[in-house]
């Protein structure tokens, strides 16, 4: 090997030890300023923490204050399915958030929430019999949108309890856009952790109110679903799903309503109550009992005690079905004189935002259906008491009158009929006293079983429950401040920490520079 070889040799080699040393010595300069931070601020470097403004990857306090005081480890179960190419955009971003805010949550409180994602495509066996786990039926898990229903649903559970939200719309405000003129949808609002602090809720408690359907004056059955839907299997499955008890009671056969019935439901009774069940009625809302009244679809003849019993509470019911024009599919224009006339669509904005049945709804502009329904009209409140109204029917609305046959015609006539809003349902609270103890009594008033029935479930089903919760005092709001989806900013002000760090890793190219520096003098005076 000649003398430039060997020159060249020992040139590489140079180099090699040179870009070693350097790379050691930046190592070094990076960890003296870490063990530096962490001697002068200690406790400010963790392996995992959240220094953005909004605190966007932690929970909120009352939700982590929830977690930890569960009985035991509460189990997520992620429904999540592609959509449609009209939607699916805003789909993926959605379940993205969850997955992520679940992955979050999952770290905080890793001890009491376990999750587990499923793939809908490609192991539906699993997702069947963890839904036959759950007692949950598939079309629970839907959410209807513009585009037709979306598959993304979130199941919180705990032992024998659990309750399922959707992400559009529960826990995703979405704008829908415009297809004709290509504006894209897009999420508003995330309000995931808050609906599953409301979830959470509703799963903590071990204890089960109890909820009575009367039976025997031709209610609606809660055993097996007719032709036509007009039964409650549904709802009351979904109720024991939800931790209530579910029970009967007849008056013949049993006499006074039950002592530890938190909620009576009298759904669609086309026959009278005997003197004694009437009598029973009156007791238990005498001593601050909860009830629930849908009336029957169809009109007895005269005012029937169940109209009289809900006049007492300030609901007066109002003959004539409430119908709205529809959409002639041809013509694109308004038209009524059609039986789909009495089909309604209610936005959510049309609910209440002030009562807690339907302030979830209002807030995420849940739609319902109703059909054939009559309505109310305030009457006198009860003394101390108040009196809310729940839902209302859209603007261009009116009450259809029988014509000469006693049957409704589905058209609107000018001078005869009155347009307008109308009440299709109200809630009273009032004082009762028993045992010499001040308590609250409530009344929810329908003028139709069909917000309840199971032909129409899928779209009433949370306002159903909700019902159910306000009457047995199951109320689990919990408010969490919104979250920016789009933009984290560190929060140097609310962490002086974070504001060292920054600081001493500002120094770290200047100080490298000096090192390196240094090093390749000392180097050349050598050789």
């Amino acid at each position: 090997m000649g003398l430039s070889e060997r020159a060249a040799g020992v040139g590489r080699f140079t180099r090699l030890g040179l870009g070693l040393q350097v790379a050691l010595l930046v190592l070094l300069a990076l960890g003296v300023a870490v063990l530096t931070i962490a001697v002068f601020d200690r406790g400010s470097l963790r392996w995992r923490r959240d220094l953005t403004v909004d605190r966007a990857n932690s929970l909120d306090p009352q939700t982590l204050e929830l977690l930890r005081g569960l009985p035991g480890p509460v189990t997520v179960d992620l429904f999540f399915r592609p959509a449609g190419r009209a939607a699916g955009s805003v789909v993926a971003r959605a379940q993205s958030l969850a997955e992520d805010f679940f992955a979050d949550a999952g770290e905080s409180a890793p001890d009491r929430l376990v999750v587990h994602s499923h793939d809908l495509v490609g192991d539906l066996a699993r997702v069947e019999a963890r839904l036959d786990e759950l007692r949950l039926d598939s079309s629970t898990l839907y959410g209807n949108t513009p585009y037709g229903q979306i598959l993304s649903a979130v199941a919180v559970s705990r032992g024998e309890r659990r309750t399922v939200f959707r992400l559009i719309p529960d826990a995703c405000e979405v704008d829908w856009g415009d297809p004709y003129s290509r504006e894209e949808p897009r999420i508003l609002q995330w309000r995931g952790e808050e609906v599953f602090a409301e979830a959470l809720g509703q799963v903590a408690s071990d204890q089960a109110p109890k909820v009575v359907f009367s039976i025997g004056q031709g209610e609606l059955s809660g055993r097996a679903s007719d032709p036509q839907g007009y039964a409650l299997t549904r709802l009351r499955a979904e109720l024991a799903a939800e931790g209530f008890e579910v029970d009967e009671w007849s008056p013949v056969r049993d006499g006074p309503v039950p002592a530890d019935a938190d909620v009576l439901a009298v759904v669609g009774a086309s026959d009278p109550f005997q003197d004694s069940g009437r009598l029973a009625l009156e007791d238990f809302l005498a001593r601050g009992g909860r009830l629930l009244v849908a009336l029957p679809m169809k009109a007895p003849e005269g005012e029937s005690e169940l109209e009289r019993l809900l006049l007492r509470y300030g609901m007066r019911l109002v003959r004539g079905l409430v119908c709205a024009p529809v959409v002639d599919p041809r013509s694109g224009l308004l038209q009524d004189g059609r039986p789909e006339c009495a089909e309604l669509r209610i936005p959510g904005k049309d609910t209440s935002s002030s009562h807690p049945i339907t302030r979830p709804l209002w807030e995420r502009n849940r739609d319902l259906l109703v059909s054939f329904s009559r309505s109310f009209e305030r009457g006198a409140t009860p003394e101390g008491g108040t009196v809310l109204d729940l839902i209302s029917s859209p603007a261009d609305a009116w009450r259809d009158l029988p014509g000469p046959d006693g049957l409704p015609d589905f058209r609107f006539e000018a001078g005869r009929e009155d347009q307008g809003r109308v009440r299709l349902a109200m809630a009273c609270e009032f004082p009762a006293s028993t045992d010499l103890k001040q308590v609250k009594g409530r009344v929810v008033g329908l003028p139709t079983p069909s917000f309840l029935d199971d032909r129409l479930f899928d779209y009433n089903r949370d306002f159903a429950i909700n019902c159910f919760d306000w009457l047995a005092d199951r109320d689990f709001r919990v408010r969490v401040a919104a979250k920016d989806l789009f933009e984290s900013k560190l929060d140097l002000a609310r962490d002086p920490g974070l504001a060292r760090t920054l600081t001493a890793l500002g120094y770290l190219p200047p100080l490298g520079a000096l090192l390196v520096g240094g090093l390749l003098f000392v180097l050349r005076r050598r050789g």
